[in-house]
């Protein structure tokens, strides 16, 4: 949701908080209702995998979606949302008697970073711990869980490519060895600098350097890595691949909403593993250029749904990025 100028984020989620524990939906209506002014909203299956995927499918790569949902209205609505985005939707299961988790998400134009406000129903849909995944040549993971590691070694066994997309979930002491093993599997790692800098720490490297600097240093830790990207907002993304670095800056726009632009690059980066094009010099500055511009160009849109990335709008966008790339 687009909040207006005049009302905080902060007071937008306290009262949309407010309502989802008195067990009311905080819907544009309502919080109108009780002083926020909300310019816009809009509805959409969402998650920064899902995301990931529909924009690998704009990009005209072969995309497949497996998780967990209720067998609720939105639910459906999200399978459908998929299918009709180019999203193999076939692998998802729908669980009875489950509730579709929600996120509401909050932001003001221009804002760095949306405001998130998490709805888990008690019994809300869970990725199943048996479910196999689709077929296919590349997985991309943006959960450390067991489930996810062991879809990852069968891909790796087949001889094909893991991209992981950490999150803030992955360094809790539970899940760190399920983030170390995935670590290990992945072909791409992808982060928000804020991610790059646990994952420095964790490693024992510095973290309080550029971006470009801990990219390069998380590579140099990872040996099945080709890639390792560390979006920065506004300023880009720093990208370290085997033979060299760079920093990838695009032109200023009007933003709107920040959400999903990181999804739009992951799917520039999985339409390239799927289709062959693959991540060896001197590919990579390429892609990054592809990537970082459709990121720019995806939040001048509301919601992660409002810009669907094509090649020739990825090939246009490149022109409006900066790169100083260095070889090693």
């Amino acid at each position: 949701m687009l909040i207006g100028p005049e009302s905080p984020v902060a007071e937008a989620r306290r009262i949309a908080s407010g309502l989802l524990n008195a067990g009311e939906l905080p819907t544009p209506e309502k919080l109108t209702s009780r002083g926020c002014r909300v310019d816009e909203a809009r509805e959409a299956g969402g998650g920064s995998v899902a995301n990931a995927l529909c924009a690998a499918a704009s990009m005209g790569a072969d995309a497949a979606f497996a998780a967990g949902v209720g067998d609720d209205e939105e639910g459906r609505r999200i399978i459908e949302d998929l299918a009709a985005r180019g999203v193999d939707a076939g692998s998802m299961v729908v669980l009875p008697g489950a509730r579709t988790r929600r996120t509401y998400v909050f932001t003001k134009a221009a804002n760095a970073e949306p405001r998130l406000v998490i709805h888990n129903p008690p019994r809300s849909a869970r990725t199943p711990r048996t479910m196999a995944p689709p077929d296919g040549e590349v997985l991309h993971v943006g959960h450390a869980a067991e489930r996810q590691v062991r879809w990852a070694k069968e891909v790796v066994r087949a001889g094909g490519d893991v991209t992981v997309d950490v999150g803030p979930g992955w360094f809790r002491p539970r899940r760190y060895p399920m983030t170390s093993a995935l670590l290990d599997l992945a072909t791409v790692v992808m982060m928000k600098r804020a991610m790059a800098r646990q994952l420095a720490r964790r490693l024992g490297l510095q973290y309080d350097v550029p971006p470009e600097e801990m990219a390069v240093a998380i590579l140099g830790e990872l040996d099945r890595a080709k890639l390792v990207v560390v979006t920065h907002g506004a300023q880009g993304a720093a990208a370290a691949w085997r033979g060299g670095h760079g920093m990838f800056r695009p032109e200023a726009v009007e933003a709107v909403d920040p959400t999903g632009a990181g999804d739009c690059l992951a799917g520039v980066l999985l339409a390239a593993c799927a289709s062959g094009e693959g991540l060896e010099p001197p590919t990579p500055p390429d892609l990054m250029r592809r990537g970082v511009g459709l990121a720019a160009e995806s939040v001048t849109h509301l919601s992660a749904r409002g810009f669907s990335p094509t090649p020739g709008k990825a090939e246009e966008a490149a022109g409006r990025v900066a790169a100083e790339v260095h070889t090693s």
